[in-house]
């Protein structure tokens, strides 16, 4: 009996020691699985950072090129504008119409250059607001020095009307200014030939 229980005793011992050293083999995969998890987050993580620094240089050089595009073209504009006017001289009938189509042309780049900036501004600035109290008929202003250019190849006319002098707007000054010159760019894209473009400013109800 005295045999038995030794007998007993040792194929618990032993059977206790195969418990623990499972639980160690255990322990030590999940220490190779953490070690590995940190690794894997360490290299996102490092991931992350080139991924946020080559979106940064796109914008950059999104901006620049479209900055660089738009200067010439302005100028290719000015020229082609007077020409077609006559002021460099007599122009046909068949160079006006070819000339009406370049500028067209040049109108539709000038206004995709217009686009890839404002995206490229708006990329770098996203989700920070600059919040100023902006007075309003300064920003309508600033908006019709920057349109009025527009306005001479479909001889269009453009009114402001501020109703209620004195209106103060609480808001991002750069972002409502891009809002207003978007929405005027809209007006004389898609307006008629000698048509009219009439703003208003008053206080909401």
């Amino acid at each position: 009996a005295q045999a038995a229980g030794e007998a007993d005793r040792e194929d618990k011992a032993l059977e206790l020691q195969g418990t623990i050293d499972a639980l160690m083999e255990s322990s030590r995969e999940l220490d190779r699985t953490n070690a590995d998890l940190r690794q894997r987050m360490a290299e996102q993580e490092q991931y992350n950072q080139e991924l946020v620094k080559l979106d940064d240089m796109k914008s950059r050089l999104l901006g620049n090129v479209s900055h660089e595009l738009q200067t010439p073209l302005v100028s290719i504009r000015g020229y082609t504008e007077m020409i077609l006017k006559g002021r460099l001289g007599p122009v046909s009938e068949e160079q006006r119409r070819g000339l009406s189509t370049a500028l067209t042309n040049i109108d539709r780049l000038i206004g995709m250059i217009d686009g890839l900036l404002a995206f490229s501004r708006s990329e770098d600035e996203l989700g920070r607001l600059h919040l100023t109290i902006v007075p309003l008929h300064q920003l309508v202003e600033e908006c019709e020095d920057q349109i009025r250019p527009k306005l001479g190849p479909k001889s269009l006319d453009l009114a402001i009307r501020q109703e209620q002098p004195g209106i103060l707007v609480h808001g991002d000054r750069e972002k409502l200014f891009q809002v207003f010159v978007n929405l005027m760019s809209n007006a004389v894209k898609y307006n008629r030939e000698g048509g009219r473009i009439e703003v208003v400013t008053r206080k909401g109800d």
